[in-house]
């Protein structure tokens, strides 16, 4: 298992079952995991934090109040240097290749297992 005790990650998802999930899944590596449960959530978080301390964001596309696909346009211009993995049950085809086009630095449909979910991490942190 990868060691990621020096890592912060922020999920942004309206699921709080599927956060619990990613935290159960994540556990084992140690990382600090933040929560937020929407997108206006998720930019005020951000507004405040600036992006200080945070590694890696999870972002889920269909959220209430405000789109994940309006937050990595945001994210995507205001914190260049964080990947942005969408995490998403969104997964018609052609949605991988939106993403991407879109800003997200990788993409993952649900539902998915822990190896993938650490593996494409680990892709993100350790390039």
């Amino acid at each position: 298992m990868i060691d990621l005790s020096d890592k912060t990650i922020l999920l942004i998802d309206d699921d709080k079952d599927f956060c619990f999930l990613i935290k159960m899944m994540l556990k084992k590596t140690n990382a600090k995991l933040l929560f937020v449960y929407n997108g206006e959530e998720a930019i005020q978080f951000m507004n405040q934090h600036g992006g200080e301390g945070i590694d890696l964001i999870l972002l889920d596309i269909q959220m209430p109040l405000i789109s994940g696909y309006t937050v990595i346009e945001l994210f995507s211009k205001r914190y260049p240097d964080i990947p942005i993995m969408a995490v998403t049950a969104f997964g018609m085809t052609g949605e991988r290749e939106k993403c991407l086009e879109s800003g997200f630095d990788e993409y993952l449909s649900k539902p998915f297992d822990e190896q993938d979910l650490i593996s494409q991490i680990n892709h993100l942190l350790n390039p």
